[in-house]
């Protein structure tokens, strides 16, 4: 059947939201998606890119549609490749770290620096922070990749003094997902005790 967007809409809408069971009545979430033959791709492509555009469809609304064209088919098969590439970087420890610094108006000198991680892929292309970080955290890398991140900073800190240049803190990013693990401080005080780091001299930052 040739379902197009409109269609899918139209079943989406017959659809109903609650379901009575004896006195209890239950919400419904009702999610369709529909892909276009025209793709040409294999039945493995095919799930992978559905699989990825699931994220698309989590709102509060009860009828949800998503019509996978060409363009959403190809930004998920990105999104496999971007998922695996960050994997292996996790395995061999190979995210690359940068600092930014920050300017101090007021002072009129450096004053701390922003640890950003940055992934390139296997041809050194330049893998956005808007596309790997949000695939980390709808897959659970996040968790991993920030300890990573953590690691190199106390590492930093220990071999290089950024104190001793008018650093007085380096801030790291942490995802709001991460937020809600009760473990978080008790894994973050393990991590600096390690490296017999004061906790003053980092600034965690819950990113937007």
């Amino acid at each position: 059947t040739d379902l197009n967007e409109e269609k899918l809409s139209e079943i989406a809408e017959a659809m109903p939201t609650t379901w009575q069971a004896g006195d209890q009545t239950y919400d419904l979430s009702i999610s369709l998606m529909g892909m276009s033959s025209a793709n040409h791709c294999s039945l493995i492509a095919m799930t992978h890119s559905l699989e990825q555009a699931m994220h698309l469809l989590e709102s509060p609304d009860k009828r949800q549609v998503l019509f996978v064209d060409d363009q959403v088919a190809a930004e998920g098969r990105e999104a496999v490749r971007v998922e695996r590439l960050l994997r292996n970087k996790l395995t061999n420890g190979q995210i690359e770290l940068y600092f930014q610094p920050i300017f101090s108006r007021s002072r009129n000198c450096f004053v701390a620096a922003e640890a950003l991680a940055r992934l390139y892929d296997d041809d050194s292309c330049y893998i956005p922070p808007s596309l790997f970080i949000p695939i980390a955290e709808r897959t659970g890398l996040i968790n991993r990749l920030s300890e990573q991140i953590l690691h190199q900073v106390c590492a930093f800190i220990v071999d290089e003094h950024p104190e001793l240049y008018g650093l007085e803190q380096i801030s790291v990013n942490l995802s709001p997902k991460q937020c809600h693990d009760a473990d978080l401080a008790k894994q973050i005080g393990a991590i600096l005790n390690q490296y017999h780091i004061p906790a003053s001299l980092l600034c965690f930052e819950i990113t937007e």
